[in-house]
């Protein structure tokens, strides 16, 4: 009986073994008859890399299933198009179903896997779903857009436009970058101009000439910046070493900036129910506005400011110079609720 117990599940076992189909897909054209690329996917990841005088699409579709006859009925649905519109090449993974797959056909597995090489200077735009996109060094215009999947460059030289939401971003090396972040973790080593979205992101920009952001949630880190401006709301945000001016409005969060050059020009910061910390480097000298409504302070004893008079007797506001007069940066700092301090 024992035996016979074994021998049905061996069978069970072997009646489930996944069968498996895989169907490759090969294009080429020459690098002068378009001047971009636009690639969309849903199903599996992308690989791209730069070079050579023509755009080279490799597509592999890969379908998994319980039986060889349900791999061949949903192989049947899916192809790979190829559209030419004007100066642009259009590639697609086109499903005749809505592949929701996991409700349609249970215990299916599908995967469809890019390997695209493009000249440089084309343009390249890629949307991406449920897989990854893989770049090294691209120079052109890049624009991309990955859901549920991680995105990774080396270097973008040209205008980058990116959109990323459940996944990692990673770029080392960007002159200008548009990035929107949802629910997303954020690497960018060195920018020139980055401007950035965040919800609910986790975002660091190690160094910047120049930084934008507007983040609600999550946690934003700003090293190394010459000029930044920053609008967020319930949002953990530092900031290292601004050479220039800094511009801030924080809502219900925590602003930390450490240390702001001698030699800035402006630090403006508005803020509401919101923990900022400043820390300036020592021998330099601007001029300090202060208004608040009685927040808790810490500032140097050797901050003598003047209190001057309001209509609103909630309102204090405080002016003076601290430092060396031989320079001119200008503090401004409209702090209502929350906790200031200045080292």
């Amino acid at each position: 009986m024992k035996q016979l117990f074994l021998f049905v599940m061996l069978l069970s076992a072997c009646g489930i073994r996944a069968q498996e189909r895989v169907q490759e897909f090969s294009r080429s054209y020459p690098a002068d008859r378009f001047q971009e690329l636009s690639i969309l996917n849903r199903l599996g990841n992308v690989d791209i890399r730069q070079g050579g005088d023509q755009f080279e699409i490799k597509a592999e579709i890969k379908v998994k299933a319980k039986t060889m006859e349900k791999v061949d009925e949903v192989m049947q649905y899916l192809r790979i198009d190829v559209t030419e519109r004007q100066s642009v090449l259009n590639v697609s993974t086109v499903s005749e179903k809505e592949f929701t797959i996991k409700k349609l056909f249970f215990g299916v597995s599908i995967e469809v896997d890019y390997h695209v090489k493009i000249p440089k200077g084309k343009k390249l735009s890629v949307a991406n779903k449920n897989g990854s996109v893989l770049m090294g060094n691209f120079t052109g215009d890049l624009d991309v857009e990955v859901i549920s999947g991680d995105f990774k460059v080396q270097q973008v030289e040209g205008e980058f436009t990116a959109k990323l939401k459940d996944g990692f971003f990673e770029a080392r090396e960007v002159n200008r970058l548009v990035g929107e972040f949802e629910s997303a973790e954020v690497k960018v080593n060195k920018g020139k101009r980055v401007k950035l979205t965040g919800i609910g992101s986790k975002i660091e920009v190690m160094e910047a000439e120049e930084a934008i952001a507007k983040v609600s949630g999550g946690a934003l880190y700003l090293g190394g910046v010459e000029t930044a401006e920053l609008h967020a709301a319930g949002a953990k945000c530092e900031i290292q070493d601004v050479s220039e001016s800094l511009r801030a409005d924080a809502r219900s969060g925590s602003l930390q900036v450490y240390s702001i050059n001698h030699l800035f020009s402006a630090v403006d910061v508005t803020s509401s129910d919101t923990r900022v910390s400043l820390s300036f480097r020592p021998g330099g000298g601007f001029s300090m506005n202060l208004k608040h409504n009685n927040i808790k302070m810490e500032i140097p004893a050797n901050y003598a400011l003047e209190v001057k008079p309001t209509t609103n007797k909630k309102v204090f506001i405080e002016s003076g110079f601290i430092g060396d007069k031989q320079y001119q940066g200008q503090v401004s700092l409209n702090i209502m609720g929350g906790r200031l301090v200045i080292q």
